[in-house]
């Protein structure tokens, strides 16, 4: 009897350690990129997806010129003309989607740890 509580106490505490791995690794893609025209690009500080024929790039912006954009990524700061451009998007926290993955998530835990649980019992009678 004691053995089988130790083993649920170790079970559970896995599980939780899981959830939270689980958690941290979902909840960090709850971010998408909506499409912004060029008019509408502005220095905020937020990061926007520049596609540049083959090439991505995820930029903040520095600067805005009639002709061009004064970016800044890892690789340092650059001017991409304007006419180059060929997609434009904003990264944006999405909320529906954190929730949605957080509920899916837990319900995904909650159904391990039933499932754990219910393979340790004895069914021996």
């Amino acid at each position: 009897m004691v053995s089988n509580l130790k083993e649920s106490k170790t079970i559970f505490q896995k599980s939780k350690i899981a959830l939270l791995l689980s958690l941290v690794f979902l909840l960090q893609s709850c971010y998408i990129y909506r499409d912004v025209p060029m008019n509408d690009v502005k220095v905020d500080g937020k990061t926007y997806k520049v596609v540049e024929g083959f090439e991505k790039r995820k930029v903040k912006i520095i600067a805005v010129k009639d002709s061009s954009l004064v970016v800044e990524n890892w690789e340092g700061q650059r001017e991409i003309q304007k006419t180059a451009i060929d997609k434009m998007k904003i990264k944006k926290f999405s909320t529906l989607l954190t929730l949605g993955v957080t509920a899916a998530a837990a319900v995904l835990a909650l159904a391990t740890v039933i499932a754990v649980g219910l393979s340790q019992i004895d069914y021996n009678f």
